[in-house]
């Protein structure tokens, strides 16, 4: 996994992928992130050199998900990796995805255009970290709430 200036975000993306996935029932999923099982290393059959996708997941088919900040798009690594993933993913029958950030499409279509590359684009939100700081909010209103009604712990009332 190459570092870029938005790691962060682009991290944030790839857990985004695999909870959606999961929601969605995909089977096999792993994620070039800590916590989950990496992907297989895809590799060219000629010079050897490969790279590992963000995330691969199964549903029917591989499919194959690279995820890029609108920094990244234009970079040489993700040149190197567009190519690799999408030949793999016509040899195999596999789906190969381009996951951006909200309004960063027409940047990653241009590019795979200029590629001549095949990919479906997956347009996720921005607000990835709001998203993420809300879900937990949502938790931890969702905890307090069972633990008001009489489930989860109990809380020792206070006498004033």
């Amino acid at each position: 996994m190459t570092k870029r200036r938005s790691q962060s975000d682009h991290d944030k993306m790839v857990r985004y992928v695999v909870d959606y996935l999961k929601d969605k029932g995909f089977r096999n999923i792993k994620a070039d992130i800590s916590g989950f099982d990496k992907p297989n290393k895809i590799i060219w059959k000629t010079t050897g050199e490969g790279h590992i996708p963000d995330v691969t997941a199964e549903n029917g088919s591989l499919h194959i998900f690279e995820v890029e900040t609108e920094d990244s798009i234009n970079d040489q690594h993700t040149e190197d990796q567009w190519e690799l993933f999408a030949a793999y993913a016509k040899k195999y029958s596999a789906k190969f995805w381009v996951v951006v950030p909200q309004g960063s499409r027409d940047l990653a279509e241009k590019r795979l255009n200029q590629l001549g590359l095949i990919a479906k684009i997956w347009e996720v939100p921005k607000t990835i970290a709001y998203i993420e700081e809300n879900s937990l909010k949502n938790r931890l209103r969702r905890s307090r709430e069972s633990i008001r009604k009489g489930g989860g712990r109990r809380r020792r009332l206070r006498s004033w």
